[in-house]
């Protein structure tokens, strides 16, 4: 019975919203994974489990990768729930009718807790915050056709898992490229208006005055489901504050009992995950986003719901966070969750990449030239889709005349290019971009050489304090990208190209003279090592040096061959501008002596 009703009510309302149209249907099926990560839970909590995973409907005969979106179910439900809104269905309907592109849905299992897990990671619970980002992550991109990489995977849920997915958005922006939070559970404690605010000296409970008593009535685990205040309280002081020394409930409330005086230390605890402060902490991961919105129902009843939303878009606005919010007709949860997950779907389909292939420069050398279309004429009038790509998006199943025709439109261009210094100039203090418009002003005073470079003119540097300052380019953890630059001189220790305050992405090791990069992953759970490869660049001749990362392949080049890669599962984000010439640190000794010449930045992997 736990799902009957509403699979019932959604087959309905799906039937009338198809009115007898008929789509090509997705396939459903069950994969089970057993997670590390809640292995061993005090509470017994399975870490053997199920996830339901939508294929879609060309998923069978194809061999291309597909995103992916990941369902984070509300309080009690589990991997079912998705479906039990008409999820397929309506992905099936959004797919025929164009809306959204084909994409791999996965609706988790994220029940358990005490009684709610939060997605957190919890002694007492279990670690479902590693399990959804890590263990369901990597066996879906291990057992489908996905994408594989952040850009190609978004997150959505309601309620609690509409929390769930507003947190992975801050604080895991390196997994998950985009994020739409639907009637979001606030767990926020710091707002006077909302339904728990944790003040410094008592908590208050909105319209709530007996709180303290009801909850001093709680004195086994059993006690814990009785009622809205007493499953929210202690579901989450299991996820935000657990102690296994403090029987039988095993948890600490951030107040006493039944007088509601705060306890700071436990109170400092449950503010860590308070949407706002979280906010605070990663406003510059939210920004790296492809795509990022919340919705709340102007009716939800979930207490303060709307009015803590509200205050959480008005704070996305002062933090300068790219997003969309809005107000909808409807409730908790009701039949407008049918709609909008509907809405969320296309809204993260719109967000995501649709595909990891080079569109047009089929050999991911950065050019378009002959060599691509002797590529294409070699697939002709066969249905690969690397070079099926007209019209566009998609193409039409077959390698004809439109695609050598669209593939003509972009012969001898650099694909991809979202910055390219020539650094070809005679004169003056600026360094034009002729790709877009990130002009680097030259500081110190770097010499132009304009019939010393490598392709026409270049840039000298004097090693002491000369370098380029340019404008924000790009922040590495938004997806695959690349760098590459010609090099003449230098010596150990020195950049030629680096974040500004941030990591060097093309430099020389400290001691031999070899080419490395010290872009990375970092998070607070881990982090990368610089890539040092085994090849000397300060031999006095000209190299062409660059750096690849695809989502997941980190790889330097010498003159166009691979000399050094690793895997890396994500990069650091950064919106800060770039150096060409000086280290992040504009330290002494990072400082460029010699010749730079032809940058050139790509949003993809390219492979010389």
């Amino acid at each position: 019975m736990k799902h009957s009703m509403i699979t019932l009510l959604a087959a309905l309302l799906t039937a009338l919203v198809n009115q007898g149209v008929a789509y090509a249907g997705g396939t459903v099926v069950t994969t089970e994974l057993t997670s590390p990560a809640l292995e061993g839970s005090i509470l017994g909590t399975p870490a053997t489990r199920q996830a339901r995973v939508y294929l879609p409907p060309g998923y069978d005969t194809s061999d291309k990768p597909y995103p992916v979106l990941y369902y984070l179910h509300g309080a009690f439900g589990d991997e079912y729930t998705f479906e039990s809104f008409a999820g397929h269905e309506t992905a099936d309907r959004l797919i025929g009718d164009g809306e959204m592109q084909e994409m791999i849905i996965v609706g988790v299992d994220g029940s358990g807790g005490q009684p709610l897990s939060s997605y957190v990671n919890s002694e007492l619970n279990g670690n479902f915050e590693d399990y959804i980002v890590r263990d369901v992550v990597n066996h879906i991109d291990a057992t489908f056709r996905t994408i594989g990489m952040r850009d190609g995977r978004g997150i959505f849920g309601a309620s609690m898992g509409g929390y769930g997915a507003m947190r992975y958005a801050m604080i895991h922006a390196d997994v998950f490229g985009a994020a739409y939070s639907i009637s979001t559970g606030f767990p926020s404690f710091s707002r006077p208006e909302s339904w728990l605010y944790l003040g410094e000296d008592e908590a208050v409970f909105l319209d709530t005055p007996n709180a303290g008593e009801d909850l001093a009535g709680v004195q086994t685990p059993s006690d814990f489901g009785e009622g809205v205040l007493r499953n929210a309280v202690f579901g989450w002081a299991s996820a935000f504050s657990p102690n296994l020394d403090n029987p039988p409930l095993f948890v600490d409330l951030p107040f006493e009992l039944p007088t509601l005086k705060t306890v700071p230390e436990v109170r400092e605890k449950w503010l860590e995950y308070d949407p706002f402060t979280l906010l605070r902490d990663h406003a510059s991961e939210l920004s790296s986003l492809r795509g990022f919105a919340l919705a709340v129902g102007d009716r939800d009843i979930a207490r303060a719901n709307l009015a803590d939303s509200q205050a959480f878009h008005e704070a996305l606005l002062d933090a300068g966070v790219p997003h969309q919010f809005e107000v909808f007709s409807g409730g908790h949860i009701g039949d407008e969750r049918i709609e909008r997950i509907g809405l969320a779907m296309i809204f993260l389909s719109e967000s995501l990449v649709t595909s990891i292939r080079s569109i047009r420069d089929f050999n991911g050398d950065g050019v378009v030239d002959c060599a691509d279309i002797c590529l294409m004429v070699d697939h002709w009038h066969t249905d690969k889709l690397d070079y099926d790509i007209a019209p566009p998006p998609f193409g039409d199943g077959i390698v004809d005349v439109q695609d050598l025709i669209v593939l003509a439109e972009d012969l001898f261009t650099y694909p991809g290019t979202v910055a390219h210094w020539s650094l070809d100039e005679t004169e003056g203090g600026t360094a034009y971009d002729s790709a877009a418009d990130h002009v680097g002003t030259l500081i110190g005073d770097p010499a132009w050489q304009p019939a010393g470079g490598m392709v026409a003119g270049a840039l000298q540097f004097d090693g002491t304090d000369d370098y380029v300052s340019t404008e924000f380019v790009l922040n590495p953890a938004d997806g695959a990208f690349s760098i590459f630059a010609w090099i003449k001189g230098g010596a150990p220790g020195q950049a030629i190209i680096s974040q500004a305050n941030g990591f060097n992405w093309l430099c020389v090791d400290a001691s031999e003279g070899n080419l490395m990069t010290e872009l990375r992953y970092v998070s607070r759970g881990g982090s990368g090592a610089p890539l040092v490869s085994q090849t000397p660049i300060i031999d006095g001749d000209w190299h062409r040096v660059g750096l690849s990362w695809d989502g997941a392949d980190r790889i330097l080049y010498v003159d166009d061959v691979e000399i050094a890669g690793d895997t890396q599962p994500g990069m650091v984000s950064s919106r800060s501008g770039l150096y060409i010439g000086a280290g992040g640190s504009r330290g002494e000794g990072t400082f460029w002596s010699g010749l730079i010449d032809d940058i050139r930045i790509y949003n993809r992997a390219v492979r010389p």
